[in-house]
């Protein structure tokens, strides 16, 4: 049933959209034949609703499932980058993660057929071939995954008021509205680099060879709401983070020429920058994501240690979700549930 609602949802953005849901179909499938039976056990207590999850797995012939079936289960006490988030995350995750021998072995089929769906006017046939071992060392590599994400809610209020008042600017609102993120990887930060750079290389050689061919990318320019344009800046030592850390900024800007073609089609966007940081830490790298650096600079000052703010360590309702072994665990708040209905747009 829910393949199938895939694959007839996705008929709607053509033929590149029917092989990405062929694919995710099949893997969705194949997760399921995996899948022999679960159980779920739920409990209100201190105003929190608990809920346990129990899989019992047949095999691991799907991406969904290997890094369920071959993740360890070790104790949560133990994760010490989930414990290290900020207080006011309110959504947090911890995975054990799958094998990476098991995982690097299946990933190349997967990342091939992504790759086959980038048009050839973004991204030639060798560049292709170029990008996938980069994309392998970096995607898919199995391994434990922290994940964070929250939202200040009266701030996003008191600023949306302020809007109303017109004592707020629209770039400032969309700044207040926009969540932050941040992401655990256990892998060194010289292989992102190295990947990442390697991948630039590989776009901007197929961008001169499409140049030299009159390759024309297709799309009329009023169709885009935004225009991108994305560049590194260094990362100081007012910025207090630690040493080899990367900073990039996207300002995206309105297009002028943008037209809404039909009903219901986005207005016009509003001028706004995201910022992402790669920061290493103790042999692994955080990601953080933002439209507010200093907000997104200061839950990274908290995870690495150069800030004094509270984290998930001192927090006495998490008490019991330090308790037992797991090959996963995490909590959801009300309150960042309520932001995911936010849009700074």
């Amino acid at each position: 049933m829910h393949e199938r609602a895939i694959e007839r949802n996705a008929k709607k953005s053509g033929a590149a959209g029917e092989a990405y849901a062929s694919g995710l179909a099949s893997m969705l499938k194949e997760a399921i034949r995996d899948l022999e039976g679960s159980a779920f056990e739920l409990d209100l207590r201190d105003d929190a609703l608990h809920v346990g999850v129990e899989a019992e797995f047949s095999g691991a012939r799907s991406l969904l499932s290997l890094p369920i079936v071959t993740s360890p289960t070790l104790p949560a006490s133990g994760a010490s980058e989930f414990w290290r988030l900020p207080a006011d995350s309110g959504f947090a995750f911890r995975l054990n993660g799958g094998d990476p021998k098991q995982m690097s072995a299946q990933s190349r089929a997967l990342l091939e057929r992504a790759l086959a769906l980038v048009p050839d006017h973004d991204l030639d046939e060798t560049g292709k071939r170029e990008s996938l071992e980069p994309l392998r060392q970096i995607f898919l590599t199995g391994g434990p995954i922290t994940f964070a994400q929250g939202i200040d809610l009266e701030r996003a209020e008191r600023t949306l008021d302020a809007y109303t008042q017109k004592k707020a600017t629209l770039e400032q609102t969309h700044r207040a509205l926009s969540p932050w993120t941040l992401v655990h990887l256990a892998e060194p930060i010289e292989r992102w680099r190295g990947a990442i750079d390697a991948l630039d290389s590989a776009d901007d050689r197929s961008d001169a060879r499409n140049k030299a061919k009159g390759v024309v990318k297709p799309g009329a320019e009023n169709e885009r709401r935004y225009q991108r344009t994305t560049k590194e800046v260094p990362v100081t030592g007012a910025d207090r983070l630690p040493k080899g850390s990367l900073h990039w900024v996207t300002t995206h800007t309105p297009n002028p020429r943008y037209k809404e073609s039909k009903p219901g089609d986005p207005p016009a966007g509003i001028r706004h920058t995201a910022h992402v940081f790669l920061v290493p830490s103790d042999g692994g790298i955080w990601f953080a994501f933002g439209d507010d650096d200093a907000v997104v600079k200061d839950k990274l000052r908290t995870v690495t240690g150069s800030a004094t703010t509270p984290r998930l360590d001192s927090s006495a309702a998490l008490a019991r979700l330090r308790q037992g072994k797991h090959i996963g665990f995490g909590f959801v708040t009300t309150e960042v549930m309520h932001g995911w209905g936010l849009d700074g747009d």
